[in-house]
């Protein structure tokens, strides 16, 4: 695996860049089509992971009928902050998108139903929004534990057994994202990005 691109400036790390996109693994689309052709596949399946994952989560995890959920889906996959994002060419952006109501909704069942299938499905999520965008990551991350406590204070559910989850959730999450999390660790000395 190179550790360094020679292409840029003067050359720049390649797993401890934080949006290198190098372990998303949706990004092999660019390794088996043309460029171009890859672009459009890729913004077309996050398009609908990201509608999937917004139906499933406003029915199963909001309990919205049947046609409300397929509703939001579709606006969601109709949002013109994502064509926007495309257009400006915030492509991680986009593919954040895609995997943010998987994340909520594993979030959402970890407080009712805690169980190894939900917090894995967190883990992959997380770790792929962690592949595309850092601060994405920090916000949903941030966003998931507020809603967790929100359903656990409120819904008065078992807390215990969803807090044991959840916390196998973010360790898998760990696990997951290290590969490229230790090396960005360590190369924050050497740049200037404490300084933002």
């Amino acid at each position: 695996i190179p550790l360094w691109n020679n292409l840029f400036f003067s050359g720049t790390p390649l797993i401890s860049d934080p949006q290198s996109g190098f372990f998303y693994i949706p990004n092999i689309l660019f390794l088996l089509f043309p460029i171009d052709f890859a672009f459009i596949i890729s913004i077309f399946l996050h398009g609908v992971v990201g509608g999937l994952g917004m139906y499933f989560l406003t029915k199963k995890g909001f309990g919205f009928s049947k046609f409300a959920a397929l509703a939001t889906g579709i606006l969601y996959i109709m949002w013109p902050k994502a064509v926007g994002l495309v257009e400006a060419g915030h492509f991680g952006l986009l593919n954040c998108l895609a995997w943010v109501p998987f994340s909520i909704l594993s979030t959402v069942m970890l407080s009712k139903s805690p169980s190894f299938k939900w917090s894995a499905i967190f883990a992959i999520c997380q770790t792929f929004i962690f592949f595309n965008y850092i601060i994405f990551f920090a916000i949903t991350l941030a966003s998931n534990i507020l809603i967790f406590l929100y359903n656990i204070f409120f819904k008065k559910t078992n807390y215990k057994k969803s807090a044991v989850f959840l916390c196998l959730g973010l360790l898998l999450t760990f696990g997951l994202s290290a590969i490229t999390l230790l090396p960005q660790l360590t190369w924050i000395p050497q740049t200037t990005r404490s300084l933002l």
